[in-house]
């Protein structure tokens, strides 16, 4: 008993630290992670039950992408994504990903949720990592019915760095340092300024470290 106790651990020790020390090969997966667990203790059909519905469960309730379902984030008043890429995806139609930022918006009114807007500054084409001519990106939506966006600062683009002076960003959205070294071949942080019930809001959209970490 001790030594399938141990073996089920290690199990979920190789779940835990897949993505930091194996580079993403998906042991944190509920099919494979159950099925492992079945192995182990003897009952495989049993563990791939279990590993099964609990990955349907998953894909009901979970963030798919960037998809994430209205009635599990409560409907948040600003909404920072990453992972958005350009409209036609690994096509090489160009980085503009607005049909893609309207096609998550449409799929979130269509399940109940409310009516958002969309911030982003479009990348180089194939400077920031990801899936060959996907252009991934982070950007931000925005209930426009809560909050409202500062279009009076100039919007930045791909090259140009954001700053903070006198109380507001020099460029609306702006990018955070994007010619930084850490950020070669990876999506660049975002800075955008909204304001909520007369007081400014200064919203950051940073790159996911684990993704990051993964590739040094």
């Amino acid at each position: 008993m001790f030594g399938k106790a141990l073996i089920v651990g290690l199990i979920g020790v190789l779940a835990m630290y897949d993505t930091r020390l194996l580079g993403h090969e998906n042991f944190k997966e509920p099919l494979i992670t159950c099925t492992l667990v079945g192995l182990a203790l003897g009952d495989p059909a049993k563990g791939l039950l279990v590993g099964v519905t609990l990955e349907l469960v998953s894909i009901g309730i979970v963030a798919v992408g960037a998809a994430v379902p209205p009635d599990m984030t409560k409907s948040p008043d600003i909404i920072g994504v990453t992972e958005v890429q350009d409209n036609d995806g690994s096509g090489k139609g160009g980085p503009a990903a607005n049909e893609s930022y309207e096609r998550l918006i449409k799929t979130i009114q269509a399940t109940g949720g409310p009516k958002y807007e969309y911030k982003s500054i479009d990348p180089e084409m194939n400077k920031d990592g990801g899936q060959p001519n996907a252009n991934i990106r982070v950007g931000f939506l925005y209930r426009p019915d809560r909050v409202s966006f500062n279009n009076e600062i100039k919007a930045g683009d791909a090259n140009t760095a954001v700053d903070y002076k006198d109380g507001k960003l020099t460029r609306n959205p702006g990018r955070i340092d994007p010619h930084n070294p850490a950020f070669t071949n990876s999506r660049k942080p975002l800075a955008a300024q909204f304001t909520f019930k007369g007081q400014s809001i200064i919203a950051p959209r940073q790159i996911s470290q684990r993704s990051k970490l993964r590739r040094l």
